[in-house]
């Protein structure tokens, strides 16, 4: 599960410019749809 920790050690090491979404962990969007709709909207997986 590496490749899942890659783009978070990114985003923490370069200020982003605007606060990072699902899609910038490496989600597709139809994942993060798929993940709010069996969690909610406050509850990760």
């Amino acid at each position: 599960m590496r490749s899942s920790v890659l783009p978070v050690l990114t985003q923490a090491s370069v200020p982003a410019a605007e606060p990072p979404t699902d899609t910038d962990s490496g989600l597709s969007s139809e994942e993060v749809q798929r993940r709010r709709r069996a969690y909610g909207p406050n509850e990760g997986p």
